[in-house]
């Protein structure tokens, strides 16, 4: 109780300057924050704490392992805002992977539901970190959305800055977070060796890795079996393509 204590007098002090999107405490009277510049200089004379040094949000080292997200990142930290896409987490959705990357909603209207359910409570936790006008098209957004019978994929437009950023990586609704008209560039890589053992042996046994763009992060057990559906749906009409028919095993 005293170091929560001794904890709320930090927060008074610091102010608006401080804020926890991912709150975290140690047992020996240690918390963790986001400030402001001008926190940190208020930080640096306080008689209040001890010492401070860099650390990492969970929620955006999470996101960083996702195609796309660093964009994000740099764009927040060169214009102070970035224009971006929020996809939700959804357990009932299904989608297929177009042969040109794009996202496609098999339907359902309980997919639909829970977007909406999850939009909605996003809307409401992201209230201070966003304005009015982001939050009314958010809103617009999910309207729009719930009136089909099939679940738009594109993603929640919304304009962020740093402390939104935060907010959403750390959000427990929110699967990605994408650059508005962002485009997977990456080169696909491939190993020479496989090319030499085809050379020489006529075939070569290779691990292929689909260029998946609903790359979440922490997936559910049922979001898990979705993409799992997805990905081998993708892979078939991969194999299809190239007149391979001959069936493969499932290894999961």
């Amino acid at each position: 109780m005293e170091l929560r204590a001794k904890a709320a007098i930090l927060l008074a002090e610091l102010g608006s300057t401080a804020w926890m999107e991912d709150r975290w405490e140690g047992g020996m009277g240690q918390m963790g924050l986001h400030l402001t510049p001008d926190g940190l200089k208020i930080l640096q004379v306080s008689s209040n704490a001890l010492s401070f040094r860099p650390g990492t949000s969970e929620g955006l080292a999470s996101h960083r392992t996702q195609p796309g997200f660093r964009e994000v990142e740099a764009e927040v930290d060169r214009a102070g805002i970035a224009e971006v896409l929020v996809h939700l987490r959804n357990g009932v959705a299904d989608y297929d992977i177009g042969c040109d990357g794009a996202l496609t909603s098999r339907g359902g209207g309980d997919a639909v539901a829970e977007h909406r359910a999850r939009g909605a409570r996003l809307i409401a936790d992201m209230a201070a970190n966003t304005n009015a006008v982001d939050r009314a098209r958010v809103q617009l957004a999910i309207q729009v959305q719930g009136a089909k019978p099939t679940l738009d994929v594109s993603g929640l437009p919304m304009r962020i800055d740093r402390k939104a950023l935060l907010g959403l990586a750390n959000h427990a609704d929110v699967a990605m977070i994408s650059l508005a008209g962002f485009v997977d560039s990456r080169a696909p890589t491939f190993d020479n060796s496989a090319i030499d053992a085809a050379t020489r042996s006529g075939t070569a046994e290779v691990m292929i890795v689909l260029r998946d763009p609903a790359h979440h992060i922490g997936l559910s057990k049922a979001e898990f079996q979705r993409r799992k559906a997805a990905n081998t749906r993708a892979f078939e009409a991969v194999m299809s393509g190239i007149d391979v028919t001959r069936p493969f095993k499932d290894m999961s």
